[in-house]
Protein backbone atom coordinates (compact mmCIF):
# COMPACT_ATOMS: atom_id res chain seq x y z
CA UNK A 1 0.00 0.00 0.00
CA UNK A 2 1.27 3.45 -0.85
CA UNK A 3 1.63 6.04 1.87
CA UNK A 4 0.36 9.59 1.52
CA UNK A 5 3.92 10.75 0.90
CA UNK A 6 4.36 8.23 -1.94
CA UNK A 7 1.07 9.29 -3.51
CA UNK A 8 1.97 12.97 -3.23
CA UNK A 9 5.41 12.37 -4.76
CA UNK A 10 3.88 10.42 -7.66
CA UNK A 11 1.25 13.13 -8.19
CA UNK A 12 3.84 15.92 -8.26
CA UNK A 13 6.18 14.01 -10.58
CA UNK A 14 3.31 13.16 -12.93
CA UNK A 15 2.09 16.75 -12.96
CA UNK A 16 5.60 18.06 -13.65
CA UNK A 17 6.15 15.58 -16.51
CA UNK A 18 2.77 16.47 -18.05
CA UNK A 19 3.30 20.22 -17.82
CA UNK A 20 6.86 19.97 -19.14
CA UNK A 21 5.66 17.98 -22.14
CA UNK A 22 2.85 20.45 -22.86
CA UNK A 23 5.22 23.42 -22.65
CA UNK A 24 7.59 21.82 -25.13
CA UNK A 25 4.93 20.37 -27.47
CA UNK A 26 1.59 21.57 -28.70
CA UNK A 27 -1.37 19.49 -27.49
CA UNK A 28 -2.66 16.85 -29.87
CA UNK A 29 -2.16 17.92 -33.45
CA UNK A 30 -3.65 15.77 -36.22
CA UNK A 31 -0.75 16.60 -38.53
CA UNK A 32 1.89 15.28 -36.11
CA UNK A 33 -0.12 12.25 -35.02
CA UNK A 34 -0.82 10.83 -31.60
CA UNK A 35 2.20 8.55 -31.38
CA UNK A 36 4.58 11.27 -30.24
CA UNK A 37 2.19 12.35 -27.47
CA UNK A 38 1.60 8.77 -26.33
CA UNK A 39 5.32 8.12 -26.06
CA UNK A 40 6.16 11.50 -24.51
CA UNK A 41 3.44 11.25 -21.89
CA UNK A 42 3.77 7.59 -20.91
CA UNK A 43 5.94 8.38 -17.89
CA UNK A 44 3.54 11.10 -16.70
CA UNK A 45 0.67 8.63 -17.05
CA UNK A 46 2.49 6.06 -14.91
CA UNK A 47 3.04 8.59 -12.13
CA UNK A 48 -0.54 9.91 -12.24
CA UNK A 49 -2.23 6.51 -12.37
CA UNK A 50 -0.99 5.54 -8.91
CA UNK A 51 -2.47 8.47 -6.95
CA UNK A 52 -5.62 8.48 -9.10
CA UNK A 53 -6.60 5.27 -7.32
CA UNK A 54 -9.60 3.15 -8.01
CA UNK A 55 -12.98 4.36 -9.15
CA UNK A 56 -14.29 4.28 -5.59
CA UNK A 57 -11.58 6.61 -4.35
CA UNK A 58 -12.77 10.16 -3.70
CA UNK A 59 -9.84 11.77 -1.91
CA UNK A 60 -8.76 15.26 -2.93
CA UNK A 61 -5.43 14.05 -4.30
CA UNK A 62 -7.14 11.26 -6.20
CA UNK A 63 -9.56 13.66 -7.85
CA UNK A 64 -6.72 16.04 -8.79
CA UNK A 65 -4.78 13.16 -10.33
CA UNK A 66 -7.86 12.05 -12.26
CA UNK A 67 -8.29 15.56 -13.66
CA UNK A 68 -4.66 15.61 -14.76
CA UNK A 69 -5.14 12.20 -16.38
CA UNK A 70 -8.09 13.65 -18.30
CA UNK A 71 -5.82 16.49 -19.46
CA UNK A 72 -3.20 13.92 -20.47
CA UNK A 73 -5.76 11.91 -22.46
CA UNK A 74 -6.89 15.06 -24.22
CA UNK A 75 -3.28 15.89 -25.13
CA UNK A 76 -2.98 12.39 -26.63
CA UNK A 77 -6.10 12.92 -28.73
CA UNK A 78 -8.23 10.60 -26.60
CA UNK A 79 -11.05 13.00 -25.90
CA UNK A 80 -13.38 10.11 -25.08
CA UNK A 81 -11.27 9.27 -22.02
CA UNK A 82 -11.19 12.94 -21.04
CA UNK A 83 -14.97 13.14 -21.15
CA UNK A 84 -15.49 9.87 -19.29
CA UNK A 85 -13.07 11.02 -16.58
CA UNK A 86 -15.07 14.25 -16.20
CA UNK A 87 -18.32 12.30 -15.95
CA UNK A 88 -16.76 10.01 -13.33
CA UNK A 89 -15.93 13.01 -11.15
CA UNK A 90 -19.49 14.35 -11.21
Amino acid sequence: MHTFTDQLANFLLGEAKLEQYLEENAPYDIASGMTRAKVGLSEAKQYLTLPAGTEGSRTTGSMDAQLLLAKLHFACGKSYFSISAKLFLN
